[in-house]
């Protein structure tokens, strides 16, 4: 065991839901007890200096052509599912950003359930919002909703998680799955010999996570590193069943030198149970909660997760519709790389003693928005 160190514990409930067990939230943490409320919780990560802004967050030099008073605007919002700790974070962000601007937010929480993502939608249209955000609700399942939104002139914008096509919102807003898996499989080819066999997680049904997926079969294949075994986790008893397949899997390929988890959540069981039947197998993961930090502090099996956060999106959105009501500016698809999602690589030997925080993105937003002329 190396014990040098320097530098979605929560998971959905259908597999049409993009938030899943993503992680991404300040440290990670998708505690499934968390509750958006637009107050305290919105504003997450280290302490914010906005004297300089560091060179990863992009500029927030005021842009030309922007500025005026902000009118009274009703935003709806429909959350995939609020007792997820990231999506209900996500969504106090967005709530915390149109506070500070003087915007209404109407609530609907989908609780999981396609139906009520599908009404829930359709509501906002029907009551007239000025604006629909959801939270990583898929288009295909919104359809009617969204298309009846651009028939009224109501932009949607999605945050948090990544969506399937066809795209139905103006924009999308969340972090780069593929990166997020390139990263920690990229350093999971370094540190295994030549040549090694995996076992593998993989969630195809979910479009945040086959991204994740398909690069990861991509590099290992071109790395000439077999995925021996596969599992599709089942997320109604998921910490159970990634357990019991993952420890499956391994007993019928034992010359297999490591797993590969897709999902938050997967990391610390599949390493507790490793340990206890005294194998030789090395873990990698996608996103950590403090679980899963607790987990990689302790070596062993445990090898490295990358992580990122989808917090800033709730930001974002507000900044695209901030311009967007005021100054006419069409929505930016692109409007996420202005301010790209970080990424970063946790291993046994770089972890510190604490969990990654990433900074608090809406103190620069909100000074941004002030320089520009903006009246909230």
């Amino acid at each position: 065991m190396r014990t040098t160190r320097g530098l979605c514990a929560a998971f959905v409930l259908a597999a049409t839901l993009g938030v899943a067990a993503c992680g991404g939230g300040g440290s990670g943490n998708n505690n499934s007890n968390d509750k958006a409320n637009g107050s305290d919780v919105a504003r997450t990560g280290s302490p914010t200096d906005t004297s300089a802004t560091p060179g990863y967050l992009g500029s927030f030099a005021p842009r030309e052509g922007l500025g005026g008073t902000v009118p009274k605007k009703t935003i709806g919002l429909v959350n995939v599912i609020g007792s997820n700790g990231n999506a209900a974070a996500c969504q106090a962000n967005f709530e915390q950003a149109a506070k500070d601007l003087g915007w209404e937010v109407k609530t609907i929480d989908a609780q999981g359930d396609p139906a009520k993502m599908a009404s829930g939608v359709s509501t906002m249209v029907t009551q007239k919002v000025d604006a629909i955000v959801t939270v990583s609700i898929e288009p295909s399942v919104a359809r009617q909703g969204l298309t009846a939104a651009k028939s009224a002139g109501i932009p949607a914008i999605s945050i948090c998680g990544a969506l399937a096509p066809p795209n139905l919102y103006d924009a999308v807003y969340a972090p780069n799955d593929n990166a997020l898996s390139a990263t920690v499989v990229r350093y999971m080819i370094d540190d295994l010999p030549p040549g090694s066999s995996v076992v593998a997680q993989f969630y195809d049904p979910i479009a945040a996570l086959k991204r994740r997926d398909v690069v990861t079969k991509a590099l290992l294949k071109d790395a000439g590193m077999p995925i021996v075994a596969t599992h599709q986790v089942d997320l109604a008893n998921g910490v159970q069943d990634v357990t019991k397949s993952s420890m499956d899997m391994l007993r019928a390929h034992p010359d297999a030198k490591a797993i590969i988890l897709d999902q938050n959540f997967e990391f610390t069981p599949v390493v507790n149970a490793i340990k206890q039947a005294n194998m030789d197998v090395k873990v990698y993961g996608m996103y950590g909660d403090p679980d899963s930090y607790k987990t990689l502090r302790e070596g062993g099996p445990a090898r490295a997760f990358s992580n990122s956060t989808s917090l800033w999106s709730g930001w974002m959105a507000a900044d695209a519709l901030l311009t967007y009501f005021v100054n006419k500016k069409k929505i930016d698809p692109l409007g996420g790389y202005l301010h790209p999602f970080p990424m970063a690589l946790l291993t046994s030997e770089n972890v510190t003693d604490s969990d990654l925080e990433w900074p608090d993105i809406g103190p620069f937003y909100l000074k941004q928005w002030k320089a520009e002329g903006f009246k909230f």
